[in-house]
Order: structure tokens, then sequence, then C-alpha cells
């Protein structure tokens, strides 16, 4: 994660592999959010800082304090594997059910490597990582918004699919003519004929005539 701190325009960068975000340097609390306990490249210098530090710069460049989240020291695995992951033990297997399903160190009694032999190579292939339990509300905040993205994605295709079953294809013209023919999903077509037009017709002059006949005056263009 690289940040970048643009003192003339007062704004900061936060780019990711999944995100690119710039802030005003005023809005401590997104910021905090985004960067807080987690290792970044503060690009003035190069260096991997903590996030923490940085926070610290914009703290005294504005004049504005913020929360900073402290690391705790109590380590969990979370799987970043969509769907169901199971690491294979030697004595249990660990299973994952989602991105966040964490699974505390305390769990293990010590290094889950050595109940896990597999494990580095799932950190190393980013199946896996390690977090520390400061991360953990972050990155629940972080997965429900992405689920609610989807989700309204979801519900917008179903209706965009929905109205354009209602979409008319053709001429005004071939459907006048009897030629239209209606595809649906099932495989079964409806034809409107031309007698279908007629009968329509024929109906709406008997109500006419009823009407007449009840004493309305109807005009023609009515």
């Amino acid at each position: 994660m690289i940040v970048l701190i643009d003192q003339e325009k007062k704004q900061v960068t936060v780019s990711s592999e999944s995100s690119y975000d710039i802030y005003n340097w005023n809005d401590l609390d997104s910021i905090s959010k985004k960067i807080s306990s987690k290792k970044v490249y503060y690009v003035t210098s190069a260096k991997e800082v903590e996030g923490n530090d940085v926070l610290s710069l914009l703290s005294k460049c504005t004049g504005k304090e913020c929360t900073i989240i402290e690391k705790t020291g109590r380590l969990y695995l979370r799987s970043l594997f969509k769907g169901k992951l199971i690491l294979r033990g030697q004595e249990e297997d660990l299973v994952f059910n989602n991105k966040i399903d964490f699974k505390s160190f305390a769990k293990f009694g010590g290094d889950p490597r050595e109940c896990y032999p597999d494990l580095d190579l799932y950190l190393k292939s980013n199946k896996l990582e390690i977090v520390d339990e400061c991360d953990i509300p972050r990155i629940k905040e972080e997965e429900a918004a992405k689920n609610k993205s989807k989700k309204n994605s979801s519900v917008l295709s179903t209706k965009e699919a929905e109205i354009s079953k209602l979409i008319i294809d053709g001429s005004v013209d071939s459907l006048m003519s009897g030629d239209y023919v209606s595809d649906e999903d099932d495989g079964e077509s409806i034809e409107i004929t031309q007698s279908d037009l007629n009968s329509s017709r024929d109906m709406n002059s008997d109500v006419m005539d009823n009407l007449r006949i009840a004493g309305r005056s109807i005009s023609e263009e009515d």
C-alpha cells in the first residue's frame, strides 16, 4: 500500500492493489480507517513505515487529532479465498468458511506451522493472511461493503432482464399485419393474427352501440 501526501493540494492519496483513494488531508477519520495498523510505503521517503506514523505526521500538519489504532499482538488467520478453504493439518483440518472466518493463534497453543506444515505455502500464495485483532472490524466492514455492492448489481441485472422481456422487437406495421411473433424463455411463441385484431374492433363496435342505446352520445373521435 502506497501513501502520498500532497501538501500543496492538501490531499492524501492511498493506493493499493484493489483501490485508489484520494482524501482531503483533514479527513483523518477516513484515512485512519484505511491505513491505521497497516504497513504502508510513504513515497516521500521511499521507506516502509507504520501507517500510524503517517497519521501522526498528518496530525501535525493539520493540527487535528485522530484515533490511532494500536496493534494488540493477538494474531489471527483468515482466508483470502472466495468460498470455503481447507488447510490440511497433522491431526485435524482447519476450515475457513469465508473471508471473515478468523482463527485465533491462541487456539493452536503456539505457532500454527507446527500443526499445519502447508501454512507458509498458503500465505505465500495469498490464500491466507495473518492479521492483528485490531484489523478485524475494518476487514468485516470492507467485506460487508463488497457484498452489498455485489447484491445491488445482482438486483439491477435481474430488473434489467425483466424489463427486456417487455420490449417488443419489430415495427408497428409488422404487429398490425399479424407478422409479429413474441419469443418467450420457455420456447413457446404467441402469434397475433389479423382475425384477433378484427375481433377487437368488433368488440369495440358492440360497446359503442350499447352505449348509444343507453342514450349516451359518443363521437367517433372519442
